[in-house]
């Protein structure tokens, strides 16, 4: 579709069965998209980071088959060595970013922690990849920050939701404003009741709804659409698709009107 922005905020692998044909799918969208005057922006999560460095602690057989169809121990391997340094999905995710701008709407895999709120986007994104790019992942030794830290990660970070320091809508905020955004939208942490989460004066998104997690009963799949300044959220169900409007503010920030 000409003139699309389309965005994955990451976590592909240990999310379900057929790992390799998305991503394949999204290197191929990827590669056609410019084509079309559009763009596909994937954005690294921290369960890519896990497989990248050998934390195979989701990993399941039948994720191994899609990497090759023959055993799951052949898959293991294949999805080894596509991991590992040299590897083709290694290679191209050191290619991938960590969080990105779009209009006035920032992206990231997880919540932004507070100690980056006077980062630029561009800066948040290179430390991560550039984490990702110079390390080793085979060669052991510790887990960079920027990848793994909790409190410093946009990777891993929960503090929006899970922990709730005092000061986040602050920080969020003096953020957006160094930025010129309205919005940062992630995911990372599931909603269990497969519903997207809107907080921090309506600046703040989390549209991770637990989608792969549907067999077990909770979760569900979704997709979320902004155009002209208007976000949807779109709910699957069955066989139709639900849409509800999600009031997202795209306001430039006033930092002195936000609470702590």
């Amino acid at each position: 579709m000409p003139d699309t922005e389309l965005v994955f905020v990451g976590d592909v692998c240990d999310r379900g069965y057929n790992s390799r044909d998305i991503y394949e799918l999204i290197m191929n969208w990827q590669d056609e998209a410019p084509r079309q005057g559009s763009r596909v922006t994937f954005l690294l999560g921290n369960h890519e980071v896990m497989n990248a460095f050998g934390l195979r602690h989701y990993n399941t057989a039948e994720e191994y088959l899609s990497y090759d169809p023959a055993s799951s121990t052949t898959g293991g391997r294949a999805h080894s060595e596509a991991f590992a340094e040299g590897g083709w999905l290694l290679e191209w995710l050191r290619r991938q970013h960590a969080a990105v701008r779009i209009g006035r709407v920032i992206f990231g895999h997880g919540d932004l922690p507070m100690v980056l709120s006077d980062w630029s986007v561009d800066e948040i994104d290179e430390r991560v990849m550039g984490a990702l790019r110079e390390s080793r992942p085979r060669s052991g030794g510790n887990l960079p920050d920027p990848l793994f830290a909790p409190d410093k990660s946009i990777l891993w970070c929960r503090q929006a939701q899970l922990e709730r320091p005092t000061g986040y809508g602050r920080a969020l905020a003096a953020f957006l404003a160094k930025n010129e955004a309205s919005a940062y939208i992630c995911g990372h942490t599931p909603a269990e009741e497969g519903l997207f989460r809107l907080g921090y004066h309506n600046r703040y998104l989390c549209i991770d709804t637990a989608m792969t997690f549907e067999r077990q009963g909770i979760g569900r799949k979704s997709a979320l659409l902004i155009e002209n300044d208007r976000a949807l959220a779109a709910y699957f169900e069955e066989n139709d698709v639900v849409y509800r409007e999600i009031d997202l503010n795209f306001e430039l920030p006033v930092i002195g009107d936000l609470d702590v």
